[in-house]
C-alpha cells in the first residue's frame, strides 16, 4: 500500500499555486511564479508517477491528460526553496 500525504510540515504554497480546471478533460494548468524553477510531478492513486507531455509558458505549465485514464491524481509541486504543495486532480 502506498500512501500520499495531503499535508506536509513547513510552509505551504496554497496562495501561490493555481491548478485548473479541476476536473480536467484533455489538459490542465499549473500556474505560479518561477514555474521554470519548480518541480512538478503527477501521481496516480497507486503512487505511480505519470509521464505527461507539458509546455511551459511564462508562469504556467500546461499538461496534456489525453494519455491518462479517468480518475484521481495528485499533483506534487515543489518550489525553488523546497516548499511543497500537493493538489488532488480529477481527470475526466
Amino acid at each position: 500500500t502506498v500512501s500520499t500525504p495531503l499535508e506536509l510540515e513547513g510552509q505551504s504554497l496554497s496562495g501561490e499555486v493555481k491548478v485548473y480546471p479541476n476536473p480536467a478533460k484533455g489538459k490542465f494548468t499549473v500556474e505560479m511564479v518561477k514555474i521554470e524553477e519548480a518541480e512538478i510531478a503527477i501521481y496516480n492513486s497507486l503512487g505511480q508517477q505519470m509521464d505527461l507531455p507539458n509546455k511551459i509558458e511564462s508562469t504556467k505549465a500546461i499538461f496534456v491528460t489525453s494519455g491518462l485514464s479517468k480518475g484521481v491524481y495528485f499533483v506534487h509541486i515543489k518550489d525553488e526553496t523546497g516548499n511543497t504543495e500537493i493538489r488532488k486532480l480529477t481527470v475526466l
